[in-house]
């Protein structure tokens, strides 16, 4: 929740000779301010001294600070060169790694002489520039600026490390997650959930209760709020990957989950070659449906629809463990069984299309986990993939990718070895790929139900927000889903986070939805993979509509 900033700001009037000379901004850099040179971070209490050597010099520094912090900002006689005019600039707080466009406070010289001092009150706990100039630009000499708390702790509270949310917090959350979402249903209403059982109605009581009975209490509801709200939504969501099955509740959505990677899929029949475990395997998965009384593979076949039965190898990035699936039947009515790779130890069962949480003993790894900064992870991992929008990236510990065989060229018949948390990158674009860490790869999933205006250029735009992977796109894969009465009258193109814009799909040719399935060509590859994808579909002739229902974004990263 933010409030409006509120601040006291001592101004004297400006009178230096020749007009004032502001810092501009750099609309969202990373510094924050375009002709500023950064010095480093502000320790209240403690002096930093400065030169002005050049013409346009803007000196700025970094000061962070807890929601609340009176400060005064002084260019003190002390430590300044005699007849020096100074200017002090605060501009904040920092958002996205950029700083809004006006200043939030100015003083030109209501300290000594010409030199500057301001005192302002920061409501936001956060990190602010503080920026020294001279008032015409041109000034020559040393300035000391003094920063001092007036509020008497003015250091920020800083973000709750995992697992801080209060015991009474989390367990009032979790008992409205389990009140609004089932056992059985997709991972994303759980986390859905989870942020909207952050909700003041929520909070409010328990905050209440543990006041009056001398437990946590801050100052008013509103500081609790901001100081737990977040981080006790991210430890909501951290309990209900802790007991969440990594395959998901359907056996069509195991790649859509976040730390399932798809390394590669093949049918086998009776005449397949086949190994021990395999074998073994495959009796095993038959168990899974009404034939139990199967004892070897040639009956599995036979009992099986159309003589055969679906081997996929998986990775689980959360937990870097490998598994290899079993499914056979028709469609959502299949039936099989999850194994850990190289063994007949069963990790699910697959019943009528279905992964029920009860028969998984494969829950959610260490890894893979939304974060905003590195406090947000499990010891070891670090908070990778940032996206500038959402503030979220993913847990990894890029120092477990060791396998000897990352960098080894792939195909998609030749792939990396199943049990090395390797993935073959570049295959989109290319016969032959690299072999890269599978947490790299990743399928994000939305269902917009997006109606899509009939004739009109414009269309609609579907919005995919990636993140937490590695910094360039190797592959891009596009499986959407629409229901039209005529996708003749479609057109669909996919725009990158860099605004490079490919089409995926035009036809001439008649057709009732579609269900498109494609690698994406057309894009160079080393584009920036984390950040906002946009599917766009226009409908170019009168007389029908539609709506976008599924988009699944699968990418590969570097």
């Amino acid at each position: 929740m933010h409030r409006l900033l509120a601040v006291v700001l001592v101004v004297a009037a400006c009178s230096g000779d020749g007009p004032l000379v502001r810092p501009t901004l750099g609309g969202g850099a990373a510094d924050g301010v375009d002709d500023v040179t950064f010095r480093g971070t502000l320790a209240l209490g403690t002096p930093v001294d400065g030169a002005f050597t050049a013409n346009g010099q803007f000196d700025g520094y970094y000061l962070d600070v807890r929601a609340g912090a009176e400060v005064k900002l002084e260019i003190t006689h002390g430590g300044s060169s005699m007849k020096l005019d100074t200017t002090l600039f605060v501009f904040g707080p920092e958002r996205a790694g950029g700083y809004p466009d006006d200043e939030l406070a100015f003083d030109d010289n209501a300290g000594y002489g010409k030199l500057s001092k301001l005192t302002t009150t920061l409501s936001e706990e956060g990190r602010y520039a503080v920026v020294v100039g001279t008032h015409d630009g041109k000034g020559r000499g040393r300035y000391r600026l003094v920063p001092t708390c007036l509020s008497g702790d003015c250091a920020p509270l800083g973000g709750l490390p995992l697992g801080a949310c209060p015991a009474p917090v989390l367990a009032a959350m979790r008992t409205c997650v389990d009140g609004n979402v089932g056992p059985y249903e997709p991972l994303v209403p759980h986390m859905n959930a989870a942020e909207q059982c952050a909700d003041a109605d929520v909070l409010a009581p328990v905050y209440d209760a543990e006041c009056a009975a001398g437990g946590f209490c801050e100052a008013t509801f509103e500081a609790f709020y901001d100081r737990y709200a977040a981080a006790c939504t991210r430890d909501v969501k951290n309990a209900i990957l802790d007991g969440w099955c990594v395959f998901g509740v359907t056996y069509r959505d195991i790649a859509a989950q976040p730390s399932m990677t798809l390394l590669a899929d093949r049918q086998l029949t009776a005449t397949s070659t086949l190994g021990a475990i395999e074998r073994d395997q495959i009796i095993s998965a038959l168990h899974a449906s009404a034939h139990t009384d199967v004892t070897t593979v040639a009956e599995a076949f036979a009992r099986v629809d159309d003589n055969v039965i679906n081997q996929r190898q998986w990775w689980d990035a959360s937990a870097r463990r490998a598994y290899t699936s079993y499914e056979y039947g028709a469609g959502d009515n299949s039936y099989g069984r999850i194994f850990a790779f190289g063994t007949a130890t069963q990790a699910a069962d697959i019943t009528d299309g279905d992964i029920y949480p009860e028969r998984c003993t494969a829950t959610y790894g260490a890894e893979l986990r939304d974060c905003s900064s590195t406090i947000d992870c499990r010891p070891g991992t670090a908070c990778t993939g940032i996206n500038a929008d959402l503030h979220r990236g993913s847990c990894i510990d890029e120092a477990a990718d060791t396998s000897s065989l990352e960098g080894s060229t792939c195909t998609s018949n030749a792939s990396c070895t199943f049990d090395a948390g390797l993935a073959c990158a570049g295959l989109s674009r290319a016969p032959s790929g690299v072999c890269l860490p599978a947490w790299q790869r990743r399928a994000f999933v939305v269902e917009p139900a997006l109606a899509i205006p009939d004739n009109t250029a414009a269309g609609e735009t579907a919005h995919v927000h990636v993140y937490g992977l590695a910094a360039a796109d190797t592959d891009v894969w596009l499986h959407v889903q629409i229901t039209h009465p005529r996708t003749s009258d479609l057109v669909i193109t996919l725009e990158n986070p860099a605004g490079r814009v490919v089409p995926v799909f035009s036809s001439t040719t008649a057709g009732t939805d579609l269900d498109l399935d494609i690698a994406v060509t057309g894009l160079p590859g080393g584009d920036p993979v984390n950040g906002h994808w946009q599917l766009h579909v226009a409908d170019k002739r009168s007389g029908n509509t539609g709506t976008v229902d599924r988009v699944t974004l699968t990418l590969g990263s570097r």
